[in-house]
């Protein structure tokens, strides 16, 4: 309507290739309400999508709500790869005051084996406005592993980014990137980096 303007449709493709990237189907459905008072709904699915020899059988993204509040789910699944079956991200954000905040859950890798991970996070915060933007406590877990982050940056100013891990033993990615491939050695991270306009960056 002319109050309530909203845009509704779908659109499907298959054999989708650009470079190394690749897509057996991908089909995109929404429901979009112009003026913010209804919630919208945006699902995309997709089939064998991936880079290479890396890919999802299937990947499944929902985002639904308003400006003050909606929600985003990812799930992927594969049977290809020898580290992880599955992934699932989850987001919660509003956009108030010119200012978008969001929490975002630790994003969960499932075992070769299917078993989510064991290990616990908190939820990570992401904060973007035209004064400032950062990312908190953003994690990434795996079995009894975590790699979790932190950036901060003012636009025209100064940045800030940090990372940290425990120990990784590489062999878990034995048979994954790419398949039949084999690692040794463990892998730990501790990073920080900083900046701004007259200083590229400084970090270790």
């Amino acid at each position: 309507t002319q109050k309530r303007p909203q845009i509704a449709g779908s659109l499907s493709a298959s054999k989708i290739k650009y470079g190394d990237w690749n897509a057996a189907e991908i089909s995109l459905a929404g429901n979009v309400d112009l003026s913010d008072q209804l919630a919208s709904q945006l699902q995309l699915d997709a089939s064998k999508i991936g880079w290479r020899d890396v890919y999802f059988d299937t990947l499944r993204s929902r985002a639904q709500g308003k400006a003050t509040a909606h929600s985003l789910e990812v799930r992927g699944v594969t049977t290809k790869n020898g580290a992880f079956t599955k992934i699932t991200a989850k987001l919660e954000g509003n956009y108030v005051n010119d200012a978008w905040q969001a929490r975002i859950a630790p994003v969960e890798f499932a075992d070769g084996s299917g078993a989510d991970p064991t290990i616990q996070a908190a939820e990570g915060h992401l904060l973007w406005s035209d004064k400032e933007r950062s990312a908190h406590g953003l994690c990434l877990l795996w079995t009894v592993h975590k790699f979790c982050g932190n950036a901060d940056w003012i636009p025209h100013g100064a940045w800030h980014a940090d990372a940290e891990s425990d120990l990784l033993p590489l062999n878990v990615f034995n048979g994954s990137f790419p398949q039949r491939s084999k690692y040794q050695g463990s892998w730990v991270v501790h990073a920080k980096f900083s900046g701004d306009e007259k200083t590229p960056y400084v970090g270790e």
